[in-house]
């Protein structure tokens, strides 16, 4: 699988292979499920579309090295901002600890080369916006419809870090 790019514990982060994607798709967990279908995708076409898509970056969230538990990464959408996105299985909740040890670090890592990175969460997916506010995402009060249901927009500022395009990244305001 490559060497990872993070590891946390048992798990590790590695480049994506087109054989992760099965993995992920058949496993995956019910609410990613929904929201692949809500924007009109079935689990495994959102996650090739991911390997795919042109300047995407896509990873593997890995158990012990082999076992695919996740799929993340970000697709820009101009120089400084990127959508960022993961889709997993029941494996992450199983493992906890570790995922939430290593979610700031890979935020950090997937959010290289952006000032900002967003996306959108279905509004009644409440567990998944509790975990973003604590990842240090800012959520939006405002709702937006996609297909005929209710999203929500989260974002990320980045750090005010090197942000791996050479500039040292200012804060945004908002």
């Amino acid at each position: 699988m490559g060497d990872p790019f993070l590891r946390f514990g048992r798990l590790s982060l590695v480049g994506s292979l087109p054989e992760h994607c099965y993995q992920v798709a058949e496993n995956m967990r019910r609410n990613d499920i929904r929201e692949c279908w809500i924007v009109k995708r079935s689990p495994l076409e959102a996650l090739v579309e991911s390997l795919t898509t042109k300047g995407a970056k896509t990873y593997t969230l890995c158990l012990d090295d082999t076992h695919p538990i996740g799929m993340c990464g970000t697709v820009p959408i101009d120089n400084n901002l990127g959508r960022i996105w993961l889709l997993g299985t029941d494996d992450i909740t199983n493992h906890w600890r570790p995922f939430l040890r290593g979610c700031k670090p890979t935020i950090e890592f997937l959010s290289r080369g952006y000032r900002k990175v967003e996306n959108f969460v279905p509004y009644d997916h409440d567990e998944t916006m509790m975990w973003l506010t604590w990842c240090g995402f800012v959520i939006e009060d405002y709702f937006y419809d996609i297909h005929g249901h209710q999203f929500i927009r989260f974002e990320h500022c980045v750090s005010n870090k090197n942000d791996g395009i050479g500039e040292l990244s200012r804060p945004v305001m908002h």
